[in-house]
């Protein structure tokens, strides 16, 4: 039976070194599921930095511009909502809640009966469809379609204390501290003191 399951995936297939686990838990499905929600976390991560950096464009970050696939809001006019990376976080949402039902199913496995395998095989291979459509669709119609708002990048850029991390080697962190305190959103001021005391 492994023989011609192996010949008709292609897959390399082999019999269990101990059939006794495999008929008593279910660990494999549990850790395919940990890596599935691994993936998930991941994924909702890039989408939500996405979101943030797409926010404005003047009252939010606005590093960069995704494709506008809907325009429009319900309460705001002219807004483009980051539909793409909203979706994938969802599907991660939908992965990790499955990952935990399928922990919770396989740790009812009382006396090798497993009577909850049917609902961690529906949950596991809803994972799987999910995050296939929604890695496609993000790679596509968001990553792919990204683009960098130069501009705004170096005004945000200009405008932090940033540059001042470069002074801690030779002020070090509590002087260079003192002086960001001291000058607060006086960027230019701030470089002057900066230097002199890099200088002196």
């Amino acid at each position: 039976m492994i023989e011609e399951l192996r010949e008709l995936t292609g897959i390399g297939l082999a019999a269990a070194e101990y059939p006794m686990d495999i008929t008593q838990n279910n660990d494999v499905f549990v850790e395919v599921s940990g890596m599935l929600k691994a993936l998930a976390v991941n994924l909702m991560k890039i989408s939500n930095d996405l979101r943030l950096m797409n926010s404005g464009p003047y009252g939010g970050f606005g590093e960069i511009s995704l494709a506008a696939l809907q325009t429009g809001s319900t309460i705001m006019p002219g807004k483009t909502n980051p539909v793409i990376p909203e979706m994938v976080m969802q599907v991660s949402m939908k992965v990790m809640s499955n990952d935990f039902l399928i922990s919770t199913a396989a740790a009812h496995g009382e006396f090798e009966l497993n009577a909850f395998l049917p609902v961690i095989a529906d949950s596991l291979l809803e994972s799987l469809t999910l995050l296939e459509h929604a890695v496609v669709l993000f790679r596509t119609k968001c990553i792919e379609r990204i683009q960098a708002n130069k501009e705004r990048c170096q005004s945000l850029l200009f405008s932090s204390y940033a540059f001042a991390t470069a002074y801690i080697t030779k002020l070090g962190y509590d002087k260079v501290s003192q002086l960001i305190t001291s000058y607060g959103e006086n960027i230019e001021e701030l470089k002057k003191a900066l230097d002199k005391e890099f200088l002196s």
